[in-house]
C-alpha cells in the first residue's frame, strides 16, 4: 500500500460521514431545505460536498500534471469562498432572527442563542 492511500482513506471516511449527515439528516429526516431559514445553508453544504467529491476524484486519479494541480487549487479556493458564505449567512440569519424577537418585545428569547440547533444546523 502506497503512502498516498492513507490520506485518501481518511478523505473517503470523512466523505462518507458527511454524505450521511447531509443526505439522511439534512435532506431526509429533518427536511431542512423546507425551512425558510435553512435553504441557503443547505445550498452551501451541498456545494461543499460537490467540491469535496471533485477533489477526491482528482486526488485518487493520481495523475500529476500542472492542469490538475491548478484545478485542485481552484477547487480548494472555491471551498474557502463557500465556507465564508456559509458562516456569513449563518451570522446574518442569527441577527435577523434576534431583531424579529426584539421587535415582538421578547427580550428574554432574543438574548438566547437565536439559532435552533435541531431545526437549522
Amino acid at each position: 500500500m502506497s503512502a498516498m492511500n492513507y490520506p485518501l482513506m481518511i478523505l473517503g471516511g470523512a466523505g462518507a460521514i458527511g454524505a450521511i449527515d447531509v443526505l439522511y439528516f439534512h435532506l431526509y429526516r429533518f427536511r431542512l431545505f423546507a425551512h425558510d431559514g435553512c435553504v441557503a445553508e443547505e445550498i452551501t453544504h451541498l456545494c461543499r460536498h460537490a467540491i469535496f467529491l471533485g477533489l477526491l476524484a482528482l486526488l485518487s486519479a493520481g495523475t500529476p500534471s500542472r492542469i490538475v494541480d491548478q484545478v485542485i487549487i481552484g477547487l480548494f479556493a472555491l471551498d474557502m469562498v463557500n465556507s465564508v458564505i456559509d458562516v456569513t449567512e449563518g451570522v446574518i440569519f442569527a441577527r435577523v432572527l434576534m431583531r424579529r424577537r426584539l421587535a415582538r418585545g421578547s427580550f428574554v428569547s432574543a438574548t438566547r442563542f437565536p439559532i435552533n440547533r435541531v431545526v437549522c444546523d
